[in-house]
């Protein structure tokens, strides 16, 4: 596949996929193969150009996830507290199993539910960090201020 096809692919199914943080390492293998800025220019949008241009040099980032050190340096980030504070909820939600445990059930072999039931137990925690502006991409299709960071080494955290 031509390198720049992957990168699109992945734009497109990017904000269909949940609880991709099992196989953020994998991700990020791929996507370091790439600049920030062949990232930025070749799948960004306008409205994800507008929002990170919009963005300070150093950008207040949140994430909603279970405490586990497998989640807490994730991809996917926020600028927006009340969308972390939706994904923790929903995390919350997976480890009482309600609702998003039997979405899940559903949908995942045995052995990654179990292990995301034994990851669950440690709780959710909404995490606070910021980052330079240059280490993010920014990815608007679900409206939830979507960060991207590849190299958590680059965030500050408030609260771990």
């Amino acid at each position: 596949m031509d390198r720049l096809d992957w990168l699109r692919l992945f734009k497109e199914t990017w904000t269909m996929c949940d609880s991709c943080s099992l196989y953020h390492d994998n991700f990020r293998h791929i996507l370091n193969q790439y600049t920030l800025d062949e990232i930025r220019t070749h799948i960004q949008n306008d409205d994800d150009r507008i929002m990170y241009d919009s963005l300070p040099d150093i950008v207040d980032i949140y994430r909603g996830t279970f405490v586990h050190d497998d989640f807490r340096h994730g991809l996917s980030w926020t600028t927006d507290i009340k969308v972390a504070e939706q994904f923790a909820n929903g995390y919350k939600s997976f480890a009482e199993k309600g609702p998003m445990y039997f979405r899940y059930m559903c949908n995942m072999d045995l052995d990654t539910l179990n292990r995301l039931t034994d990851i669950a137990s440690d709780g959710v925690v909404t995490l606070k960090g910021q980052i330079d502006k240059s280490n993010i991409f920014v990815i608007t299709n679900r409206g939830e201020s979507e960060i991207i960071v590849l190299d958590t080494d680059y965030i500050t955290y408030d609260n771990i």
